[in-house]
């Protein structure tokens, strides 16, 4: 903004067509406050001599004492608009900034999130191999169960195989096959691991349980209480077990990794 009379100024920034900044509203803010101290001197200068009984021309006196209280007041009541418009220039300047840096970021993370969708894609084949190698591990276990007296080889699992290395489990390595966890991409749940299969009734109770027993109704129906409740703590302690066994193994493999990270910390 350019230079003139302090009055001509804070008129031309307050008005509707102005573009001046948020600091140059700061710093006439600050001209103001200055010009406010010093008028205010003035004006108490003036009062004093306007009253002075000595002085020849009382009028005249009195006029510059009048016209300092009025410049005073009017540099006083340009203060709240100065501020809000300091506010509203400062917010407008802050939201072009903020909307520049939202649109360069926004391209950023539009560009990642292609890049990850179409990595992502890439699971699928990743998920074809994991079931062909839980397949391949099968027949990779029966060799190696089935092997004659004195043949000593045997075959590491498709993992190990690829991977380089003896095994994998909760004091080593983790396994692809049952530690790696990758979600669907656009629906909730997993896509690997692959769910367990339902445990059907016929799976737990016996056959002759599932058989209508003819006129012992009574004595078959305690008998079979009996047996599916045995049955069903027999399923609840394996699935308890398992549930221990894998806490465990995660505990370990918790340990195992704070126990890297405390020998790797300079």
């Amino acid at each position: 903004m350019q230079r003139g009379p302090l009055e001509q100024r804070i008129a031309a920034a307050l008005s509707d067509k102005s573009t001046i900044t948020s600091a140059a509203l700061a710093a006439l803010f600050g001209e103001v406050e200055t010009a406010i101290a010093e008028v205010e001197t003035d004006a108490a200068d003036a009062k004093a001599r306007a009253l002075d009984p000595t002085i020849d021309d009382p009028a005249a006196a009195r006029q510059h004492r009048d016209d300092c209280r009025f410049r005073l007041e009017r540099f006083k009541a340009a203060l709240p608009p100065l501020q809000q418009r300091y506010n509203e220039v400062r917010l407008a300047e802050r939201k072009a900034k903020w909307r520049a840096d939202y649109a360069d970021v926004k391209a950023k993370r539009d560009a990642t999130a292609e890049n990850l969708q179409a990595i992502y894609e890439l699971t699928e084949q990743l998920i074809e191999v994991l079931q062909e190698a839980k397949q391949v591990d099968q027949e990779v276990e029966r060799i190696n169960r089935t092997a004659p007296n004195g043949e000593h080889d045997r075959l590491l699992s498709v993992e190990c195989a690829a991977r380089g290395v003896n095994g994998v489990g909760p004091n080593g390595v983790l396994s692809l096959l049952t530690e790696l966890r990758l979600p669907k991409f656009s629906a909730p749940g997993l896509r690997w691991p692959p769910p367990a299969p339902m445990i059907l009734p016929e799976q737990i109770i016996p056959a002759a349980m599932l058989r209508h027993p003819g006129d012992n109704w009574a004595a078959h129906q305690q008998k079979a209480k009996v047996q599916v409740a045995a049955e069903a703590k027999r399923v609840a302690d394996y699935y308890r077990n398992q549930q221990r066994e894998r806490e465990e193994r995660e505990n370990a493999e918790a340990r195992a990794a704070q126990e890297r990270r405390r020998q790797a910390a300079p």
